[in-house]
């Protein structure tokens, strides 16, 4: 068993990638207000940063980890290799994290609403050769990767149980189910940038 699954054959793939262009926008050719948010939350820092400062929206990542089980403290390891950055969108238990967010990214915030089963969505930034040590989540959800620019000479890899799918161009999708042994890397010479959703199953 692959571990992968068929994006298109996902109820809210069509969605996303019919708003993929004005995700990306809204996102990267951001407002000075944007910038600042990306800041605080450590998007323009390591993870680890983050969550060492003290900010209402950067627990939301922890506590994502945490009951996913693979944290830190829960694997013995980090299964972050290089730096990593993480900006937070939504999280099913957390509404006043989307309500926060949605002053900045409306029409982001707006699609991840009417996504069935959404658990948590985020931006994730991979720079060059970063990568992720295989680990594996505890619940039974589908994680889906849409790649939000085309990447510069080269690709990224995710790996499922052995077997790699690849990102190159701007809305390609790699979705698996996060209960199999995963890794990635970002071989390209650009930053990975993907808007990411945990859906549960």
């Amino acid at each position: 068993m692959s571990g992968f699954l068929d994006p298109p054959a996902l109820s809210f793939h069509p969605l996303v990638m019919d708003q993929i262009e004005e995700i990306a926008n809204e996102f990267i050719h951001d407002s000075l207000d944007l910038s600042f948010l990306k800041i605080r939350v450590g998007y323009e820092k390591t993870w680890h940063q983050t969550i060492t400062d003290v900010d209402d929206l950067s627990p939301p990542i922890e506590k994502w980890i945490k009951e996913g089980g693979f944290h830190q403290q829960q694997i013995g390891y980090d299964s972050r290799d290089g730096k990593w950055q993480t900006f937070p969108l939504f999280k099913a238990d957390e509404p006043e994290l989307s309500e926060t967010i949605s002053a900045f990214l409306p029409k982001t915030i707006a699609l991840l609403r009417v996504i069935p089963g959404l658990h948590f969505a985020a931006f994730f930034k991979q720079p060059p050769l970063a990568a992720v040590k295989p680990h594996a989540h505890t619940l039974n959800h589908a994680i889906c990767h849409f790649l939000l620019t085309d990447l510069e000479r080269g690709r990224a890899w995710i790996q499922v149980n052995g077997r790699k799918q690849y990102l190159q161009n701007k809305g390609d999708c790699i979705a698996f189910n996060y209960m199999h042994t995963h890794s990635s890397c970002n071989e390209s010479e650009s930053d990975r940038i993907n808007l990411v959703l945990d859906v549960v199953l």
